[in-house]
């Protein structure tokens, strides 16, 4: 694995003299990618005539587009972005070798869009940290000549309860750093606070990991050790798919497994489903879970990209402020998931932050702490849990009071 600059990828392909902003404008005018898609499949029709669905229209396209997207990302600047070329994907086959452009600055793009405009209006209820957006985006232009502007959430504050969760059941403290997360005994431990957890929340709980394959791991541990089985018989459970097309299929059967309770009550039966997802994953981006579908986000660890990422050390080094910008990244990741928990003026739920770093304080770290970071109609109701008792009657106290004060959606 390498990464290199754009000039210095296209001259070890000998690539150098041609024209790709012509192949760009050609593949836009004369729409080949879907012309080449639908001759392949209509071809593939023709040989299979019983069998039409085993060829996927739309990841084929997909492909191609994903193809011309890169060739346009070396039109950037020499210094706005870097090419990895990596020959395994991390945690992944040893066949899947691929290509991916970091960008690095993105003030040149945007740029086009403020310099015509007499004013750019950037809306979003995921924008902070929202100086690292600035420095992304705009870094030239003065202080003056940007507004900030932060409203309240249409939802009370007694509708939401954002807990960070510092230990679990049975006192040990929740640390899911890079080095510390595969231990078996915190793998343990995080289960035991699972099966704890869904006997009190109703309906649907997601829960978002680092990356699939910190998800594959606990997931195979919870197997052996029969946590999934003890969770079983309280919420169906469910995974995050790799495949995009297997996202609807998925979803669809986690609604439906909720759908399918009664109204939760304390006894023996299923109340509800469990999503095991994964930050950044298929089922992260632009999928709300409001009402039933998530009455609790839990969120394990902090998303960080890890020291092994080929696109670590490209951000630490090249950035402006690569320290901040690291962290940044992190806890947009951590806002944009467990913000799809609450999505009218009527739903509530609860949001755990399962690690000990949550509850850290200004006075304890030498940068910023997680917690600041956090959007201001989260962090004004924060409350950090010394011990698993705290969090198990805050949370039957919540779901008790919304099931009287608000209509069960």
């Amino acid at each position: 694995m390498s990464s290199m600059t754009i000039n210095q990828f296209l001259f070890s392909l000998d690539i150098d003299n041609i024209n790709i902003v012509k192949i760009c404008q050609f593949v836009k005018e004369s729409n080949i990618i879907h012309k080449v898609c639908g001759y392949a499949n209509k071809l593939s029709s023709i040989q299979n005539q019983f069998d039409l669905q085993l060829h996927d229209e739309g990841s084929s396209i997909a492909c191609f587009q994903a193809l011309v997207d890169f060739l346009r990302s070396l039109l950037n600047s020499n210094d706005d972005g870097r090419i990895i070329v990596a020959k395994q994907k991390l945690g992944g086959q040893p066949d899947e070798a691929y290509l991916k452009f970091v960008t690095l600055c993105a003030e040149k793009i945007f740029s086009e869009v403020t310099q015509d405009a007499y004013a750019v209006i950037l809306a979003g209820g995921t924008l902070q940290p929202i100086e690292e957006t600035r420095l992304r985006l705009c870094p030239s232009l003065p202080p003056t000549g940007i507004k900030f502007f932060t409203s309240n959430h249409i939802v009370p504050p007694e509708s939401i309860l954002p807990i960070a969760v510092t230990r679990g059941p049975s006192g040990m403290a929740f640390d899911f750093s890079y080095n510390s997360r595969s231990s078996p005994s915190m793998i343990e431990e995080l289960g035991r606070f699972i099966c704890n957890i869904i006997t009190v929340v109703p309906k649907g709980v997601v829960m978002f990991f680092s990356s699939y394959d910190y998800e594959r791991r606990v997931y195979d541990a919870w197997m052996t050790t029969g946590t999934i089985s003890r969770i079983s018989k309280k919420k169906h459970v469910f995974r995050d798919p790799r495949n995009s097309a297997d996202v609807e299929a998925v979803l669809n059967k986690y609604k439906e497994a909720i759908e399918s309770c009664s109204n939760f009550s304390q006894d023996t039966g299923v109340n509800g489903a469990l999503l095991l997802a994964v930050v950044g994953g298929k089922i992260s981006e632009g999928i709300n879970f409001s009402n039933g579908m998530g009455r609790c986000v839990i969120m394990v660890g902090l998303p960080y990209l890890s020291p092994s990422d080929p696109g670590y050390d490209i951000l630490r080094k090249c950035t402006r402020g690569g320290r901040e910008y690291y962290e940044n990244l992190c806890m947009k990741a951590v806002n944009q998931s467990i913000g799809r928990a609450i999505r009218h003026i009527n739903d509530y739920a609860t949001m755990l932050l399962v690690d000990s770093r949550y509850a850290q304080t200004s006075s304890t770290k030498s940068f910023s702490c997680p917690a600041d970071k956090l959007p201001q109609w989260i962090k004004a109701r924060l409350s950090c849990a010394q011990n698993y008792g705290e969090v198990h009657r805050s949370l039957h106290q919540f779901f008790k009071f919304n099931k009287k004060n608000v209509e069960i959606l």
